[in-house]
């Protein structure tokens, strides 16, 4: 099981047929829980990792989809205040993400707090919806990282999700590049070193989109 590092950031890169997804372990705090499709790499990740808590940076189901296996490991898991109720109760998932990601596990997670630990570095949860309602970035000011789940994915988008708000993201995208960051950290993509020039680039082309 490849696991990368940045700095003290252990990394697990799951391969799927559409997109990787990445999850990422900072210092006992686990970031997204990937998709029951490679549930067992996702286990054994844990495993290796034992983390005390889980933050889900939304209820999508290669975000959660290992929810219910997490926590039976001990581990308490974070959703934000809009996607606990998603989470617990499930929602609907269409033919092509079952076949790709697969069913996500349902459990009622704990509401995220503002303000996270992980090891001796801060957190902070910053609700930026446009992607989902309930998605979520987790800020780390110390060392100016940014997990964005799927708020960046890239720069220019070929489509949107029908349940997408392009209006809401962008709003986001203006309140999130106000943070002091540079890298990103990509639910998609992975590291992303010039993260902030990133995120701005895909701000303007969805402000063009719109204009024009």
């Amino acid at each position: 099981m490849p696991i990368e590092h940045h700095h003290e950031i252990h990394i697990l890169k799951l391969q799927s047929r559409h997109l990787p997804v990445y999850l990422y372990s900072l210092n006992g705090l686990l970031i997204d829980t990937g998709f029951t499709r490679q549930q067992a790499e996702v286990l054994a990740f844990v495993k290796e990792e034992r983390p005390s808590h889980a933050a889900l940076t939304h209820h999508h189901e290669d975000h959660s989809g290992n929810v219910a296996s997490v926590m039976a490991m001990g581990v308490q898991v974070w959703a934000p205040r809009q996607g606990v109720e998603p989470v617990a109760g499930g929602f609907p998932v269409e033919w092509f993400r079952r076949r790709i990601w697969g069913l996500p596990e349902q459990a009622r997670c704990d509401p995220m707090p503002d303000e996270l630990r992980a090891g001796s570095l801060e957190v902070r949860a910053i609700h930026a919806p446009g992607h989902s309602d309930d998605m979520t970035v987790l800020h780390v000011p110390e060392r100016g990282w940014l997990f964005t789940g799927d708020l960046f994915i890239a720069r220019r988008l070929k489509a949107l999700r029908d349940d997408e708000d392009p209006n809401a993201l962008i709003r986001s995208l203006d309140r999130v590049l106000e943070l002091d960051f540079d890298t990103i950290f990509c639910a998609h993509r992975g590291v992303v070193p010039d993260g902030r020039e990133q995120l701005r680039i895909k701000r303007d082309f969805l402000v063009g989109v719109r204009d024009q």
